[in-house]
């Protein structure tokens, strides 16, 4: 408690301090070799306080972060195991779930075969019983055929009626989610390629001075002495 009182009492006049070197720092405009070495004096003030803010917090975390790394040093080996097994057991799940969706799909198609196969019979019926209807007056004749087109109709959409797999039981719900896999690298957009910034800094590093598609070249950067 104690501790934390004090963390409390330290970290409000470093709060008060930063705001105050920032609002400095807003004021500072650089136009001269004079005014660029006030920037540089300034900038050295700046870092000095940033070296005791970080002193400041580590003497506070230090502990804090040894706590928790004993604590995970401990764990993880355990966690790192339950996820490996977590991975092997819904690989084991989802291998089974696949082979589920494939044989109910299987079933699914010959259903729809069957419907279609159906409605073509019922369609033709129907195609005969429109010659028929010339046989009545006009009145009937209309009534006939918007009954048949109405059964017509029917038929057609009950071969369209999408029926979905369901692989949800009581102890798990399943829910279809896309995924990716990729065959040929070489053919991916180029928005869907990362660039390996690492690498080309090292090459850089090491003298690299030119790479296709990159623009090298120097930037000033500041080192206090």
């Amino acid at each position: 408690m104690d501790t934390e009182k004090n963390l409390m009492l330290t970290l409000e006049p470093m709060q008060i301090e930063s705001y105050r070197i920032d609002e400095r720092a807003k004021l500072i405009s650089v136009t001269d070799a004079v005014s660029y070495d006030t920037a540089v004096t300034f900038l050295k003030e700046v870092n000095n306080k940033l070296k005791d803010f970080k002193a400041q917090r580590d003497k506070y975390i230090k502990p804090m972060k040894d706590s928790i790394k004993a604590i995970d040093e401990r764990l993880k080996e355990p966690i790192k195991l339950l996820e490996d097994t977590d991975t092997t057991l819904r690989q084991k799940l989802n291998t089974y779930l696949s082979e589920v969706r494939k044989r109910e799909e299987e079933r699914l198609a010959l259903e729809r075969k069957k419907r279609e196969d159906e409605a073509i019979r019922q369609l033709d019926n129907l195609e005969q019983a429109k010659t028929q209807a010339g046989e009545y007056d006009e009145v009937t004749q209309k009534a006939i055929q918007r009954t048949i087109e109405n059964k017509q109709n029917k038929a057609i959409e009950a071969t369209v009626s999408q029926e979905k797999v369901n692989l949800s039981t009581n102890s798990a719900s399943v829910s279809m989610v896309w995924d990716f896999e990729v065959i040929d690298k070489s053919k991916l957009p180029l928005e869907y390629l990362k660039v390996d910034e690492v690498a080309i800094r090292n090459a850089i590093r090491n003298g690299q001075r030119e790479i296709a598609g990159v623009k090298i070249f120097q930037k000033p950067q500041i080192s206090l002495k």
